[in-house]
Formats: C-alpha cells, sequence, structure tokens
C-alpha cells in the first residue's frame, strides 16, 4: 500500500482573483461530493487541498486508498461541469475566510467556473471586467478553537493517538460542516499537557454558535464513531504511513511535542480496533474564542 498523490493546477488567466479563489474551493467540494457518492468515506481516505495566486488555481491530493484516487482521477477527466450546490458551499467558504459578505451572480460564476474548468482561455475574456462586488462583515463570523484532551490511556495508546490525530481532524471536520460551511485556519500537533495529551484546531464558522452544546455533538459523534466498521479503513492508513518514506521522520516531531518515543512500524502494530476504540471512548473535546498560544500551537 503507498500514499497516492495528485498535482494539478488551472490557469484563470483573465478573470479575477475572487473567481479563481471559488473555483479553488467549489472544484474541492465537488471532488469530495463524486468520492462520497462513490461511497468512499471521507473521514478516512486521506486530503484535497488548494491554493490560488497569480491567476492559477492549484489542488493536491493524497489518498491511502487506491480506490478513492481513481474515483477522483475520474472525476476529474470527466467532469462537465460543477454543481451550484458546491458552488455556493464555496462562496460561503470564501465568505468565511475571508470575513466578507459576497454578492454574486450565480450564473455568471458558474459560466465562469466552467470556463476555468474546462481551461477556455479564449472565451473567459468576456469576462475580463467581471468583478465579484463583497464588503468586510467582521461580525459575521468568528474563529473558535476546538481543543481535544486524550485522558486515561496507556502508554501504547498515547503512542498510537499520535498518528490517529489527522483522522480525528478530519472527523471534527466533517461532523463540524455538515450543517454548516466552515474554514479551517489550522491545527497544532499533539502535545504533552501534564499527564494527558491534547491538540487544538482553530476553525471560523458563523457568529451564533452554542459553544456548550457544538463540543457536546462533536464529543458524542466521536464516543459513537463506528471504529468496528470503519477500520480497514484506518488499518490502511497506518499501514501507508509506515510505508511512505517522507513520513519515515514523524517519530521525531512526535518526541518533541511530547517526549514519546516511538516508530512507524510500531504505530502500524499497535493500531488495533481495542486500542482505537478506547481512544475514541476517552477524549474530551472543549470550543472557546482562540487564544495567543491557540494559534501559535497550529504553526508548530
Amino acid at each position: 500500500m503507498k500514499l497516492e498523490t495528485r498535482l494539478l493546477n488551472y490557469s484563470f488567466l483573465g478573470l479575477s482573483e475572487d473567481v479563481g479563489h471559488i473555483f479553488e474551493h467549489a472544484i474541492i467540494f465537488d471532488a469530495y461530493r463524486h468520492l462520497k457518492e462513490s461511497g468512499i468515506s471521507l473521514d478516512t481516505t486521506g486530503w484535497i487541498s488548494g491554493k490560488s495566486f497569480e491567476e492559477r488555481a492549484f489542488i493536491t491530493a493524497g489518498f491511502y486508498d487506491e480506490l478513492a484516487s481513481k474515483y477522483f482521477d475520474d472525476y476529474i477527466e470527466n467532469a462537465q461541469e460543477i454543481s451550484d450546490e458546491s458552488i455556493k458551499l464555496a462562496i460561503q467558504t470564501v465568505e468565511l475566510e475571508d470575513r466578507v459578505s459576497i454578492a454574486y451572480d450565480i450564473s455568471k460564476i458558474r459560466e465562469c467556473l466552467l470556463l476555468i474548468l474546462k481551461q477556455d482561455a479564449q472565451s473567459a475574456k468576456k469576462y475580463h471586467d467581471y468583478k465579484i462586488k463583497s464588503s468586510v462583515e467582521p461580525k459575521k463570523s468568528h474563529n473558535i478553537s476546538i481543543t481535544v484532551t486524550l485522558n486515561n490511556l496507556s502508554s501504547d495508546q498515547q503512542k498510537l493517538s499520535l498518528r490517529l490525530r489527522p483522522i480525528l481532524v478530519d472527523i471534527i471536520t466533517n461532523r463540524l460542516s455538515s450543517n454548516e460551511p466552515v474554514y479551517s485556519r489550522g491545527d497544532s500537533p499533539i502535545l504533552s499537557n501534564q499527564d494527558s495529551l491534547e491538540f487544538v484546531s482553530i476553525f471560523s464558522i458563523k457568529s451564533g454558535a452554542d459553544f456548550a452544546k457544538l463540543a457536546k455533538v462533536l464529543e458524542e459523534h466521536l464516543h459513537a464513531y463506528p471504529v468496528d466498521q470503519r477500520f480497514s479503513d484506518i488499518k490502511r492508513h497506518f499501514e501507508v504511513f509506515t510505508n511512505e518514506p517522507l513520513w519515515r521522520t514523524a517519530p521525531i516531531d512526535y518526541y518533541q511535542n511530547t517526549g514519546i518515543i516511538t516508530s512507524v512500524e510500531e504505530l502500524r502494530d499497535l493500531a488495533t480496533e481495542e486500542n482505537m476504540s478506547r481512544i475514541f471512548s476517552q477524549l474530551k473535546i472543549k470550543i472557546d474564542l482562540p487564544t495567543d498560544e491557540d494559534y501559535d500551537a497550529i504553526e508548530l
């Protein structure tokens, strides 16, 4: 088993940076939609991310599952349009990321994104002067920090949690975004905090959330997570992790952040259903406004 990676780039020459930014998010949402409709679990499959600047949108992807990578390739090769649902989610995400309110014509944006998808630079010229109107709305959203604390674990389970963190982050992100768009500002590594381990994720969300209620929803979702049904997918994640040369040195960072010594082979061997279930059942979640220490942690 090996990590399947992809790198794509799309020119949006002649179109505004705002249109390119929306395209970046929209194609990611649409690709994830295709994977989900194909029966792929978004919690354990890998990642799709993007950056847009200087008239280009770059999409990177990494998959722990060869089947997921094939479905992704199928989507990219055969996509004829981007759904309105994905476009609207992309616009809402950009609003959260940039803390703005966007006024838009869905039909014009749809056509612009289609031209980028088809790489039709000639036709895109007619939208050269099309600008998306936005206004700063600092009170429309705010950042939250989600702190996940891992208590009452054996030394082996503490070791295993070091690599289980990316999966926990994906599960939290997918549950958090199941009702409302969110924008991830970043995640810290797992850090040692006295007798426990913890990590923090920072998200931008719409204003008005009840922090205690949201923390309870996320905690209950993780406690009830069907580890037995997802075990083969999670185990495959650890197999790929062990075989990927670029991750051979990950235990150095683990030791630097927690003082725990381990190896990629040991983590693979510790990835049992029993150990995973214990970690999921014992974690605690707290949500608050981010502190300076939280922002520093996600830069580690």
